[in-house]
């Protein structure tokens, strides 16, 4: 009996001390799950629901609709992944991307501005919501940025000035304006809810995005846009179709 109360303590111990470093590997990490079977993927959003996963990438060739590149990664979505996917492209066949198309999950906007300087087309379409303040047309709540005085104008033609140049939100630097003269105003309770006023946050960097996302709006980005699904979905289709 104390022969095999012995060796249940000895096990116990074991685990106690693979626990313990599992613990110490997750906080290194800073991940806040585990999946002992695959230590290296993560907690993903699939069809079927959350699930231990990889994100597959997939770069493909306009002319020949074949993958030029793939990698896989432990990124829950795609936002970490345009830059890279496009380098691979170009570092695997040893070919210049001139241009590339993808969806709204890559819209990485320090990614999208890199490769447009490296002389890179890039189509990539923006959530407006994103970098615009919130607004309530229906009930006649929309506002109007004056560059010149750095400053916002509402529809009640009352001014939401500076209040902050440097507020931190997710790792992005913002300014901050507040309207001064809201506590009068007839549209305040479609508004806002702060008895302060009105806040608006815009991005420190704002600019260089609201020029891409103009310049997104254009017929030639546009029909890169349109032509995504032609072009990257078509070898799975093909696969899915040929070969079950």
């Amino acid at each position: 009996v104390e022969s095999s109360l012995l060796e249940k303590i000895a096990r116990l111990s074991q685990q106690v001390e693979e626990l313990q470093a599992e613990k110490q590997r997750m906080l290194d990490e800073g991940s806040q799950r585990s999946f002992p079977s695959d230590r290296e993927a993560r907690l993903m959003k699939t069809r079927n629901g959350f699930l231990p996963a990889y994100n597959v990438q997939s770069v493909v060739d306009s002319q020949h609709h074949l993958i030029g590149a793939m990698q896989v990664t432990d990124h829950p979505n795609d936002f970490e992944d345009l830059q890279p996917s496009i380098h691979a492209m170009q570092e695997d066949l040893q070919v210049e991307v001139a241009q590339a198309v993808a969806d709204t999950g890559y819209a990485n906007e320090e990614q999208i501005l890199a490769l447009e300087e490296e002389g890179k087309v890039i189509a990539v379409p923006f959530n407006e919501g994103d970098h615009s303040p919130k607004e309530d047309r229906e009930h006649g709540i929309f506002f109007t940025y004056d560059a010149d005085n750095d400053y916002y104008i509402c529809s009640q033609e009352k001014i939401l000035p500076i209040k902050d140049r440097q507020v931190r939100k997710h790792g992005k630097l913002y300014r901050k304006y507040q309207g001064r003269d809201c506590k009068g105003c007839p549209l305040i309770k479609f508004c806002t809810t702060s008895k302060k006023g009105r806040i608006i946050y815009r991005r420190a960097d704002a600019e260089p995005i609201r020029q891409y996302m103009k310049k997104c709006k254009g017929m030639k980005y546009k029909a890169l846009i349109r032509l995504r699904k032609t072009l990257v979905e078509h070898p799975f289709g093909t696969l899915k179709y040929w070969m079950g």
